[in-house]
């Protein structure tokens, strides 16, 4: 989601060529690397970059995902809605079709099924392969994984992708079963807490302007950084003063593990060896620089398990912010049934 905005166009063909064609990364993982994107994305910047750069060639190494949403007054999940937001995707993006269409999140104004039944003749028609969700309750994942099961043909939920990291765990008490139950994968998007868990922010004065400490920190391109809705929502999402505590926990323990293992860097191996995901299941990351990007894809590639110590720590970690921990759903959608 930063490419177009935080990751300019040179740095993301740099990332996105060595993503597709990496050995180092390809032969370890064994699966073909997605793009994850959405028409929300930097205002549509991403998904408008993202096909002007990829070739014929990259096209067939990539897997591409986008999604449908309504946050906007503009954007819904009407049965137009999908198709108009489906179609622009693909025109940007510069594809017949994509792997993987997800709805982005539930719409309360509209009836899930009519809308589920635009995503099926969508699906028909050849626009995407796989059907995913994305911040729906465990309960209305079950709902439309059961209506879609009901119909002769119709394309099954397959991936759910929702928000997840070492002290945001919610998903693990009632999502993950039941996506588990449903024979659904699960890929995690702000492993990094939408950076908090680089380790460079601080919690700020009660005098100073939290948009204007996270810039200077990390620059005006940072998800935390001024006072627009998005940055605001981030910063409710993961600077609150418990979550700054909590990392307090692990870099101590990090500092008496003496291994020189870095925040992010732990982080990235916690999700990867210690969390509930299992073997199909995925992890989403953005990078906005070259440099950060080669970090992140080292840690989770090629870094091993935790020691221990580092483990506990995030266990410790989580318990101290549960009170503060954000929903993992987003409300529910309108139904023909209530």
């Amino acid at each position: 989601m930063t490419i177009g905005g935080q990751t300019n166009k040179t740095d993301a063909a740099t990332m996105i060529q060595d993503f597709g064609e990496n050995p180092k990364w390809i032969n370890i993982t064994n699966s073909q690397p997605m793009l994850d994107s959405a028409i929300m994305y930097q205002n549509g910047k991403t998904e408008k970059v993202i096909g002007s750069l990829l070739s014929d060639e990259q096209r067939g190494k990539l897997s591409i995902a986008t999604k449908a949403n309504a946050f906007t007054p503009d954007k819904d999940l009407s049965p137009s809605g999908v198709r108009l937001q489906l179609e622009e995707s693909l025109k940007s993006l510069q594809q017949d079709s994509v792997d993987l269409f997800y709805l982005h999140a539930p719409d309360a104004q509209n009836h899930i099924e009519p809308t589920l039944e635009e995503v099926q003749k969508m699906y028909k028609e050849g626009k995407f392969q796989r059907f995913g969700l994305s911040n729906f309750t465990a309960w209305e994942v079950v709902y439309i994984h059961s209506y879609m099961s009901a119909r002769d043909g119709y394309v099954l939920p397959s991936i759910y992708q929702g928000m997840y990291n070492a002290i945001t765990r919610q998903i693990e008490t009632e999502l993950l079963p039941a996506l588990h139950k449903l024979g659904m994968g699960f890929f995690a998007y702000n492993p990094l807490c939408g950076g908090m868990l680089s380790g460079k922010y601080t919690l700020p004065s009660e005098d100073m302007d939290a948009g204007e400490a996270a810039g200077k920190v990390a620059g005006a391109n940072s998800r935390f950084a001024g006072n627009n809705i998005w940055a605001k929502r981030y910063r409710e999402r993961y600077h609150q003063k418990q979550q700054f505590e909590a990392l307090d926990i692990v870099r101590e323990a990090l500092q008496n593990d003496g291994t020189g293992i870095g925040l992010a860097d732990a982080s990235l191996r916690w999700i990867r060896h210690h969390s509930k995901l299992r073997e199909n299941d995925g992890i989403i990351f953005g990078a906005s620089k070259v440099s950060h990007y080669e970090a992140n894809m080292t840690s989770l590639v090629c870094g091993g398990p935790l020691p221990d110590l580092i483990v506990k720590a995030f266990n410790d970690a989580n318990k101290i912010c549960k009170d503060v921990c954000p929903n993992y759903a987003r409300g529910y959608s309108g139904s023909s049934l209530s």
